[in-house]
């Protein structure tokens, strides 16, 4: 009931959001993801910052930490994951709902702990695919992404699948950054 009374909400919302992703202008945010099943936890943040280089099209950066646990307490593998890299994304339309594509590649370090046993992979994982972002008002957006991602350790053929990513960004116009540095 709450999702249908939120696009609700977001539909009836007549205002046209514009001068967002205009060059000059930055971006920042990111997803958060926490899952918890029986024996199985996992914690993931992923934020994001970027520059509008030209009208649409961004580039800028992807951090991504996550600790995953499965197992029971005294036989728990432990996974603690760190990567980093760069993304672009390319918007179309210019009103309350952005629809963009984006790419993205991460150079990971991947931690596994099981008992006494530890192991260090390093790899990349790379995602594409459309997205969008509903502007909640001049600034704040809400994202959700879908696309293909692929996996691959170092000397290990690799992996990949569907991937579904929701989460926020701020928009800082660079207007708005003047004229709150001309305040002060």
């Amino acid at each position: 009931m709450k999702q249908i009374v939120f696009f609700l909400l977001l539909s009836g919302l007549g205002f046209k959001v514009a001068a967002q992703t205009e060059q000059g202008n930055f971006l920042a945010g990111g997803y958060v993801q926490l899952n918890t099943s029986a024996h199985n936890t996992i914690i993931q943040v992923s934020p994001t910052i970027g520059y509008f280089f030209v009208d649409n099209f961004v580039g800028g950066g992807i951090l991504n930490i996550s600790h995953t646990k499965s197992g029971v307490a005294g036989e728990a593998a432990r996974t603690t994951n760190f990567s980093i890299g760069p993304f672009v994304r390319y918007y179309v339309g210019n009103a309350n709902v952005h629809p963009f594509l984006q790419g993205d590649v991460e150079f990971r370090s991947t931690r596994y702990k099981t008992g006494t046993e530890r192991t260090t992979l390093t790899g990349t994982d790379f995602f594409v695919g459309p997205g969008a972002a509903f502007f909640l008002n001049r600034n704040v957006a809400l994202e959700a992404l879908a696309g293909y991602t692929h996996t691959a350790n170092k000397d290990e053929k690799g992996s990949g699948g569907f991937a579904f990513k929701l989460g926020f960004q701020v928009y800082i116009n660079r207007a708005q950054m003047k004229a709150t540095s001309t305040v002060q």
